[in-house]
């Protein structure tokens, strides 16, 4: 039992031009993850998300430019399949138009807003994710990782500039009234799209395999006031499909047990390591203590009002 849980309206799916709560159903597949797909279906791929954001006729790629042709119409199917694809609550965060300039790591990048707040570009690390380092300062010099870790660091990078090509038009989102510095950046998230439709980065390159969800607190999910709120339950959902698929750095996996994932995940990260990802596959030795579980558990403390 979940105790002293601080409860907020979460975002539903409808479907079809109606809205309603999805039954409970056993949080367990037979991979022994939770079913987080039911709260964000996660699109089948011709080949691979990476492969596909690289290939103009797949379509994944075609989907995408939906959401970076700012003249695109949307259509009563697109508003249908892209409902859950909204940006943050604008009660707590800023939303600020701007254009990606330069692509530094697939978890960072430069923008360049045209808000005075911030007249020259700035440096962005994207909020919630964590990709492989592609080197580190080691003793004053700038060393390059090798092996696993500059492999999918490389690949990271390559997907987040497929995927937003610099000159992109994009939405820097973070929670007012100001973004968090860390070092030299400020820290924010990336969302891309127009007329209410809004895609997530940090959700797309989780999909690929390529990024580890990052969640501060498990008690953020149901808080609208935290991007984690918005994005985790899409997170998870997009990770475990990437495990089960074997996409990007899945594919070096022995097998979808915990512990070979977190030995992978360990083997890759060596930089700077990672957070355990846990708690968004909602495995049964975690329940009530996941990202499915505190999602589910709020959604029935909303129904039964």
């Amino acid at each position: 039992m979940i105790k002293k849980l601080k409860v907020f309206i979460l975002p539903i799916i409808s479907f079809a031009g109606f809205t309603s709560f999805i039954a409970c159903s056993p949080n367990l597949t037979n991979n022994n993850f939770s079913n987080s797909a039911k709260y964000y279906p996660i699109e089948q791929f011709d080949k691979s998300p990476f492969e596909d954001i690289q290939n103009q006729n797949s379509s994944y790629y075609k989907e995408i430019q939906k959401f970076l042709n700012q003249n695109y119409q949307w259509t009563q199917e697109d508003k249908i399949k892209y409902q859950r694809e909204i940006l943050p609550d604008e009660k707590y965060f800023e939303s600020l138009e701007a254009t990606l300039t330069k692509w530094f790591d697939g978890d960072t990048a430069e923008v360049k807003t045209k808000s005075n707040r911030f007249p020259e570009p700035i440096r962005i690390r994207f909020e919630s994710i964590d990709t492989a380092e592609t080197g580190s300062q080691k003793t004053g010099k700038y060393v390059e990782t090798t092996g696993l870790e500059k492999k999918y660091a490389e690949q990271a990078k390559i997907f987040g500039k497929a995927l937003l090509p610099e000159g992109s038009v994009v939405h820097l989102v973070f929670k007012k009234p100001d973004p968090a510095r860390s070092f030299n950046r400020y820290v924010g998230n990336i969302y891309f799209g127009h007329d209410g439709f809004y895609k997530n980065y940090n959700v797309e390159i989780a999909k690929a395999g390529l990024a580890v969800p990052i969640l501060s607190n498990i008690s953020d999910v149901t808080d609208p006031t935290k991007i984690y709120y918005y994005s985790s339950i899409k997170q998870s959902a997009a990770l475990i499909d990437a495990v089960k698929k074997g996409y990007g750095f899945f594919q070096e996996k022995h097998d979808n047990s915990p512990e070979s994932i977190n030995n992978l995940i360990s083997s890759i990260y060596e930089t700077r390591g990672s957070s355990n990802v846990a708690s968004f596959l909602g495995l049964e030795k975690d329940k009530n203590n996941n990202v499915f579980d505190r999602y589910e558990f709020a959604l029935s403390i909303q129904k039964g009002k």
